[in-house]
């Protein structure tokens, strides 16, 4: 939260701090959507993705009917998370809320330290995580008050329920949902300073 303190405008306070994580069944920004962070360390990522494509192309070289095997039941696992996972991105990519997971995933922890989501009483912002000597903590998108309709909590018994982890849905004026994992009290924190904003906002 101290590092954020550079970033605010004028006046605005900062309410919560926090790890922003996105759940982890939405799907993947085509790569012409991928946001780039100048100065972001993107080597180490795109060195784990070859890595894992070499190892993919030596499977099948050696025992396609192995990999083969494999495959299909990554692709079982992919399907079965994806239906116990429900709605977890709803608008598109040009949507309010398809911004923020291109401006989050910038951050993501194989091209640098993650993600911190910050509430102001203006703003809900997202910063990339300061990383001990090295790079310092960044915004890289902020999303105005107005902007947000509201916020859905899903607590860790509900989750249990859909055999999913504990969640907070951030839905947008436009329609638009992203699905943000969140451990319970986290999500009842973050949907308290949203509620007392909006009522503000009503009353104004």
């Amino acid at each position: 939260m101290e590092g954020a303190a550079p970033f605010l405008e004028p006046g605005e306070s900062v309410y919560y701090g926090f790890v922003l994580k996105l759940d982890d069944t939405i799907p993947e920004t085509p790569r012409e959507l991928m946001i780039a962070i100048e100065g972001q360390h993107r080597v180490l990522g795109g060195i784990n993705r070859a890595d894992r494509k070499l190892n993919k192309g030596l499977k099948w070289a050696l025992n396609p009917l192995d990999a083969m095997n494999e495959r299909i039941a990554e692709k079982g696992t992919e399907a079965l998370n994806r239906k116990l996972a429900g709605p977890v991105f709803l608008g598109g990519w040009e949507s309010q809320a398809g911004w923020f997971i291109r401006y989050a995933r910038a951050t993501r922890e194989d091209y640098g330290p993650g993600s911190w989501g910050v509430l102001t009483d203006r703003r809900y912002l997202i910063f990339r995580a300061g990383r001990a000597g090295g790079s310092s903590m960044r915004l890289v998108h902020a999303v105005p008050r107005t902007a947000i309709a509201g916020i859905r909590t899903e607590g860790t018994k509900d989750a249990a329920l859909h055999g999913r982890t504990p969640r907070a849905e951030l839905h947008f004026t436009d329609g638009s949902m992203v699905a943000t994992m969140m451990p319970t009290k986290q999500g009842q924190r973050v949907a308290e300073i949203l509620a007392v904003q909006q009522q503000h906002q009503q009353q104004q």
